[in-house]
């Protein structure tokens, strides 16, 4: 799902120093929409741990039921970055490691939607399908901090699912190289926007140094999503069945051999949707 985190993370250690602690809490006027283009909002040593905060994919701009993106959210203002970071001593060529301590949601709330034109279910340009677009829609997840879950309901109301709450950095990257801006939609070889669950605490992500600096920025928090981002956003959010499919479903690439790949989708079956209680 969208999620605003609040997180702690730190730039490669420097053996036998004590870290660094860079507290940074941004206004959203200092929140960034590219990797690469922007001015650093501050100079870090290695090791400097950063606690911060990241805002959700759709710039906090939906607060309420009823409110669809596409209306709300300023053009270009997809997954708001914090930062970047200007690393000393880093130089093209080098590689940072960004170990991510901790990660907490800063909301009672996460949010899901569904886009026309964006998903597995919706045909583009490049993926013809028989049916029509899907409809925006958006959905609430409920951020439940004790139980360690997100809760949400079906559209009418008579289905209810929990989903563990994983949190992770759906973006996380450096500047590209050459003097590139690159949309915090995409991700490449810089990082961006992987939409991958193992970006998270305990882990440590490892991205090429481009530009003198590394210009380092992350957002994009998620609080929950199966593997493939399926429905095009994670927890951010809550449907029927294809919001379920996308947030609770696993699908392992299983064979690669063949000139027609195998991905194995399995959903665990206590995750399964129960009758709300009204």
């Amino acid at each position: 799902m969208p999620g605003v985190f609040s997180l702690l993370l730190a730039t490669a250690v420097l053996h036998g120093e004590e870290p660094l602690v860079l507290r940074w809490v941004p206004k959203h006027e200092q929140l960034t929409y590219t990797f690469g283009g922007n001015a650093p909002v501050a100079r870090i040593r290695p090791g400097t741990r950063i606690v911060t905060w990241t805002e959700d994919c759709f710039d906090g701009a939906v607060t309420r039921q009823g409110q669809l993106p596409s209306k709300v959210v300023a053009p270009g203002h997809d997954n708001p970055q914090t930062g970047p970071f200007f690393v000393e001593g880093a130089e093209p060529g080098d590689t940072l490691a960004i170990r991510i301590l901790k990660l907490a949601p800063a909301r009672d709330h996460g949010l899901s939607s569904s886009f026309p034109g964006f998903g597995a279910l919706n045909p583009t340009d490049r993926t013809a399908m028989l049916a029509g677009d899907l409809p925006e829609t958006v959905w609430f997840y409920e951020v439940d901090k004790a139980k360690g879950v997100v809760a949400t309901t079906s559209g009418d109301g008579k289905q209810r699912w929990e989903l563990p709450l994983a949190p992770f950095l759906g973006c996380l990257g450096v500047a590209p190289a050459g003097g590139e801006a690159r949309s915090t939609i995409v991700p490449f070889d810089f990082g961006g926007n992987m939409d991958c669950p193992e970006l998270r605490a305990g882990n440590t992500v490892y991205l090429g140094v481009r530009v003198p600096g590394a210009l380092l920025s992350f957002g994009d928090g998620h609080y929950a999503m199966g593997d493939g981002e399926i429905i095009g956003t994670a927890v951010e959010g809550a449907m029927d069945a294809y919001q379920f499919v996308s947030q609770a479903a696993r699908a392992p690439v299983t064979e690669l051999v063949d000139p027609e790949y195998t991905v194995l989708v399995k959903v665990e079956k206590k995750l399964l949707p129960r009758p709300a209680v009204r």
